[in-house]
């Protein structure tokens, strides 16, 4: 594997646990924000597992509105 999939590959997993932690945290399954974000489960399953391939903003766009967050919370390390 080159460098740069290394890179793409940690940064989808980051994004991955992210949403997991936010879902969890508003206290919604998988099927919720499946219904909240218009997103399919299998991309939520595979954001959540780090192995999606081929994500786009707007997928974010979609799953942070759902969440009620800002599309940077999923890409930014958290002050603290």
């Amino acid at each position: 594997m080159e460098k740069h999939e290394t890179k793409v590959l940690n940064k989808t997993l980051l994004i991955g646990q992210r949403i997991k932690d936010k879902r969890l945290g508003h206290g919604l399954t998988v099927f919720n924000l499946v219904i909240d974000s218009g997103c399919s489960t299998s991309i939520i399953w595979s954001l959540e597992g780090g192995t999606a391939v081929g994500l786009t903003v707007r997928t974010i766009i979609k799953i942070a509105t759902a969440l009620n967050i800002d599309p940077d919370e999923l890409f930014c390390e958290e002050k603290v």
